[in-house]
């Protein structure tokens, strides 16, 4: 009761109750792999590989390596999330570093532009203060060449 090819298709065995039976693939430890066929109407059951325990063996083994693949996936996916919401936390923290950079940056060209101001003012009061005492040195010795004028009128009188 094997099948055998009429063409291109294949013909399975027929089951007890004159049906043709459906191949199946075996997901169970012990059987992994294995093919069979089965009937969906009565109890019909037959292997169609031949059991092989190394082949058992080698399947468990790649199934049990499957599984901590898929573990090991399954961390770093979430690992992976939470790299990228600790991301997502540092870009907002550097967004808000170089808005307040962009705020200083600019509250200082208000600044130097302020002491820029300061010391035109202040080179203008200086020329005022240096005129006001050349001012007061020609008022000075005008005064005093009047008072020496003066006082020798006066030693002149008498």
């Amino acid at each position: 009761l094997t099948p055998h090819l009429v063409g291109e298709s294949t013909i399975y065995p027929n089951c007890t109750c004159g049906f043709p039976s459906t191949l199946r693939i075996s997901w169970t430890g012990s059987n992994l792999g294995r093919r069979f066929y089965k009937c969906n109407l009565c109890n019909f059951f037959m292997w169609l590989d031949p059991e092989s325990r190394w082949y058992n063996y080698a399947m468990n083994a790649l199934l049990v390596k499957k599984s901590n693949l898929q573990r090991e996936v399954r961390g770093l996916k979430l690992e992976l999330q939470l790299m990228g919401e600790r991301n997502g936390s540092l870009q907002d923290l550097l967004d808000e570093y170089f808005a307040k950079e962009l705020e200083q940056g600019a509250e200082l060209q208000v600044l130097l532009s302020k002491l820029d101001n300061m010391e035109k003012n202040s080179r203008k009061y200086k020329l005022v203060v240096l005129l006001l005492l050349l001012f007061i040195a020609i008022m000075y010795m005008k005064i005093m060449k009047t008072l020496r004028s003066v006082m020798m009128l006066e030693v002149g009188k008498g």
